[in-house]
């Protein structure tokens, strides 16, 4: 999929940064929604494995590009902080940050814009541009 050294240098990157941009509003508004999903009382900062299948689910990247739970659980863990932690125990609660969620945005849109030519930041527009 993608190495956490090349993600976070990716994700750093001012053309990265400039694609998310103009989306900025919407992707905080997205990730404020479905952590708002969280039971009574707990933190509304964080984006847990459950709203993010969630938000997959309802923002109809599930059906559009055929993910499966298993993708969606991959993606959460590479855009964790610990590559890796908690992607195959499915008893693990994980947690995302806002930081965190934008990173497996860019995952996201790594693995569902599969053109081997197009450049990270043209992958993330491409995919903003059909669930925003």
């Amino acid at each position: 999929m993608y190495s956490s050294t090349s993600l976070r240098d990716d994700l750093h990157s001012a053309q990265v940064r400039r694609a998310l941009g103009p989306y900025m509003a919407k992707l905080h508004e997205m990730f404020a929604h479905f952590a708002q999903a969280e039971e009574q009382g707990q933190s509304l900062d964080t984006m847990d494995t459950a709203e993010w299948m969630q938000l997959a689910q309802q923002c109809g990247l599930v059906e559009q590009y055929g993910l499966t739970k298993s993708t969606l659980l991959r993606i959460f863990a590479a855009g964790l902080q610990e590559e890796g932690f908690g992607a195959h125990d499915h008893e693990v609660e994980l947690e995302a940050s806002f930081e965190e969620f934008l990173e497996m945005i860019v995952v996201l849109a790594t693995y569902v814009v599969r053109d081997p030519f197009l450049p990270t930041h043209n992958k993330i527009t491409r995919l903003l541009d059909r669930i925003s």
